[in-house]
């Protein structure tokens, strides 16, 4: 997975954003979810194959980017690579070493400041995605729009979800698993219009 983000990003360096959505938007519909990408029991390399391990675990790190915003994304990523100053400098490749699904939710945590194990739980420990439910009450004029995650196992999962209004996108606090947004007279919403959430399906109304 960190290897097939790392195309993402040099793409986005070498080429501009616009490419970088545009590759992970061609490797989204490789992801199988057949089973958990790291479950907490032991398997052969031959029973962990798959195309999950690369395409799901760089869509992962694509959503930690929403979530976390460029920058500490960046800054995780280096410590993963390199994880002290003296490393970073080191060109003998003495820095390369094995780590752990732990270590990598530590080091995502260290960076943020949050605690992030619902994320990783979400989407490493289990195979099935989110699911996103919406639902839309109202008339011609201003509607309520609702949105709730799904989770397997009724797990927390308080990812918040852009929604486009018009010339305007609101953030929607799912600290609860749920909220609402108000969407004005005229105007149709478009959940997370630049795909960054990684989820079972999308659009107003699914109901997965």
């Amino acid at each position: 997975g960190f290897g097939s983000y790392m195309q993402a990003l040099w793409l986005e360096d070498t080429q501009g954003i616009e490419r970088y959505h545009e590759y992970m938007a061609s490797v989204r519909p490789r992801i199988g979810n057949r089973q958990p990408t790291a479950p907490r029991h032991s398997l052969s390399a031959q029973e962990v194959y798959g195309g999950d391990i690369y395409f799901k675990g760089a869509w992962v790190l694509h959503t930690l980017r929403y979530l976390l915003g460029d920058e500490a994304v960046r800054e995780a990523l280096r410590r993963m690579a390199y994880p002290t100053e003296e490393a970073a400098w080191t060109t003998d490749g003495s820095q390369v070493r094995f780590v752990s699904t732990a270590d990598v939710i530590t080091v995502f945590g260290d960076v943020s400041g949050q605690d992030l194990g619902w994320l990783f739980e979400a989407y490493l420990r289990q195979a099935e995605l989110p699911a996103l439910l919406v639902e839309i009450e109202g008339g011609e004029g201003a509607r309520a729009m609702e949105l709730r995650w799904q989770v397997p196992g009724g797990l927390p999962f308080p990812m918040p979800v852009p929604v486009r209004l018009g010339d305007r996108t609101a953030v929607v606090d799912m600290t609860e698993g749920s909220g609402t947004v108000q969407v004005p007279a005229g105007v149709e919403p478009v959940i997370d219009s630049e795909n960054w959430i990684l989820r079972a399906t999308q659009g107003p109304g699914s109901s997965r």
